[in-house]
């Protein structure tokens, strides 16, 4: 693959180029999810430290009740 079309297809412009994304206002839309699942918050009162530990820890947690996929 030559670079150029590598560059192309990640989107990378070079300082001074314009990049276009055209879009297809024709084309049919994605359905919407019907679930909405908000994650559970790290303890607001630890550390810095503590809340970045325990945001891995419950982010390693599978939910369950999540349906639609």
């Amino acid at each position: 693959m030559s670079s150029s079309r590598r560059a192309r297809d990640s989107k990378f412009v070079k300082p001074g180029d314009r990049s276009y994304t055209v879009i297809d206002a024709t084309a049919p839309k994605s359905p919407t999810p019907s679930v909405s699942v908000a994650a559970p918050r790290a303890d607001a009162s630890a550390p810095w430290y503590g809340q970045l530990w325990q945001s891995v820890q419950l982010a390693d947690q599978p939910v369950a009740s999540v349906t639609g996929r």
